[in-house]
């Protein structure tokens, strides 16, 4: 058998770690508690970068259980609902995200652009417009590499919502 390389499963020496090989190295970790919330989410982001998505997800809802981690947390479900294409699923994650205390200005805005980025993935323009319009009204300048938020209103149209209520859907 081949010289495992430091990118190399350590087990079996092949370039990319195999589900058998992760299986049999996360049953040697240690358990985590649920206050552990730091490694807890550490983990999550992990496995998400490992392909792991449900396994990510189980572990960034333990993480989601610490109030100082909850919004991002619930913002990295919301991200791996949208790689999976389950739009309405990151919908959710990022409104749970968007309501937990703690959050910074900077992370409000963020998920504001996140729910509306979904929203319109989703093919729903009044919410879409609703929550680029939160954004527009916090930091006019926001920018993202999707867009910016004043594009990605001139984007959608000239049909706004009121300012002051959600349209129909808008959690």
């Amino acid at each position: 058998m081949a010289e495992p390389s430091d990118a190399a499963c350590p087990r079996c020496g092949a370039a990319l770690l195999s589900r058998g090989c992760f299986d049999a190295y996360a049953a040697g970790l240690p358990e985590l508690s649920l206050e552990d919330a730091s490694a807890h989410y550490d983990l999550g982001v992990a496995y998400r970068e490992m392909g792991l998505l449900a396994e990510a997800i189980a572990e960034l809802q333990l993480a989601a259980k610490d109030p100082s981690r909850e919004c991002v947390s619930h913002a990295m479900i919301g991200r791996i609902f949208r790689d999976r294409g389950d739009e309405s699923a990151a919908i959710d994650a990022f409104i749970r995200a968007l309501h937990a205390p703690g959050r910074t200005p900077a992370e409000e805005i963020a998920i504001n652009y996140e729910i509306a980025d979904s929203y319109q993935a989703r093919g729903s323009t009044p919410q879409a417009h609703y929550y680029f319009t939160r954004v527009a009204n916090l930091d006019p300048e926001y920018q993202d590499p999707r867009g910016s938020v004043a594009a990605r209103l001139r984007a959608l149209g000239p049909d706004e919502p009121p300012d002051d209520e959600p349209p129909d859907d808008v959690a």
